[in-house]
């Protein structure tokens, strides 16, 4: 992940996959300097590990009809 990335996310006391996993877009979203690109980078992260997570499929997909 990119260094803003993490900074948003340890700032935010997210220190685990399986704790970034447990939040919503919406949780996620509410984090100051945390926008679409950085949510786009969480969702892409969680696919290549494979962790399983309903809401950030349908996210996934959303963010590709932006396109």
């Amino acid at each position: 992940m990119s260094v803003r990335t993490v900074n948003c996310l340890e700032t935010n006391k997210v220190a685990t996959i399986g704790e970034l996993a447990q939040m919503t877009q919406e949780e996620l979203m509410k984090i100051p300097n945390f926008g679409e690109m950085t949510l786009s980078e969480c969702i892409d992260h969680l696919d290549r590990l494979k962790v399983p997570h309903p809401e950030w499929s349908l996210s996934r997909k959303q963010m590709k009809k932006k396109s």
